[in-house]
């Protein structure tokens, strides 16, 4: 089975046994245990105006470097083939380096791809670029591609952990400490009262330097 393993930055890549081929992006090959090919589609320059490769390092990893962009200072350097994958796909749906990614591993006739590091958990992550990575994940699977990823990850998982429709629990203790959802409007007014003073003491206890 022809597979491969898309590494990213997020923290559940200590979960990738490195085993087989290993695809990792801009600067993951600084943190990488080993790449087999590495993506880059990062622009030259940042918008601070600092480049954002080092392509010393680059040409360092001796494997070949595929990118949207064309950096005549990488030695092993593979265009994405944009054009073709556009044609094929019928589609222009990506959101971030992941994205080209998954849809070069389904382009080249890879069977199974397995995700580690790709958690999509900060919320800007989720925002702007989960929907791209859960496309392709869609579009791959759709073609009976098998995906893997980690626990850890976000991509593909409901917000409340259960499909939609579906039970969930909630610890009300931690959502409503004070149990202020059980009381009416003014017995909550009077308790949220209560519960700002006793933490105002509290604070004003904990701050106060030490005696001698």
């Amino acid at each position: 089975m022809k597979t491969v393993s898309i590494i990213g930055m997020g923290s559940t890549m200590i979960k990738c046994p490195f085993k087989g081929e290993i695809w990792a992006m801009n600067q993951t090959y600084k943190v990488a245990k080993r790449i087999d090919k590495l993506f880059i589609t990062d622009p030259r320059i940042n918008f601070t105006g600092k480049q954002n490769h080092d392509f010393d390092e680059i040409n360092g990893l001796g494997i070949p470097i595929v990118s949207l962009h064309h950096f005549p200072e990488i030695k092993n350097f593979e265009a994405f083939p944009w054009d073709d994958i556009v044609e094929e796909f019928k589609t222009e749906f990506y959101t971030n380096t992941v994205c080209y990614m998954l849809a070069y591993a389904i382009y080249n006739g890879y069977e199974k791809i397995d995700m580690y590091g790709i958690d999509m958990a900060t919320q800007r992550e989720y925002i702007l670029e989960r929907g791209g990575i859960e496309f392709w994940v869609g579009f791959a699977m759709g073609r009976g591609i098998e995906v893997t990823n980690t626990k850890g990850s976000m991509v593909c998982k409901p917000a409340m952990g259960v499909p939609y429709g579906h039970k969930y629990s909630v610890d009300m203790r931690a959502v409503d400490p004070y149990d202020l959802l059980k009381l009416n409007k003014e017995e909550r007014d009077e308790s949220g009262d209560m519960a700002d003073g006793h933490k105002k003491r509290a604070y004003t206890k904990n701050t106060n330097p030490a005696r001698t």
